[in-house]
């Protein structure tokens, strides 16, 4: 599971028109679940990798179908990872086309 693969004091930053930002594993193990059943069909369709010695940057396509609704979201994720786990994650994410395309704006 993904979680597996964050630091106990894992940071993830949600940047944008709905960030959501939050600290912990724990966290994140309790807020995976809910995120997933709403995102039925998820799948980041990778564009583009960039790395230097701990850095890591993704560019990304995201496809899903949260209640019924059909998405394609662009983003852009930047890691930060340590001994082999994910010790931060800052997600950029088109907030805007993501409530146009659930009829939310």
């Amino acid at each position: 599971m993904v979680v597996d693969h964050v630091t106990d004091d894992f940071k993830n930053r949600q940047m944008g028109l709905l960030a959501n930002s939050f600290e912990g594993k724990q966290e994140y193990l309790s807020r995976l679940r809910p995120f997933l059943n709403k995102f039925k069909n998820l799948r980041y369709e990778i564009r583009k990798v960039i790395s230097d010695d701990c850095n890591v940057v993704v560019e990304y396509t995201l496809r899903a179908t949260p209640e019924g609704n059909d998405i394609c979201v662009n983003g852009v994720m930047l890691f930060v990872v340590h001994d082999s786990l994910i010790s931060e994650r800052s997600d950029y994410w088109d907030g805007l086309t993501y409530l146009r395309q659930v009829s939310l704006y």
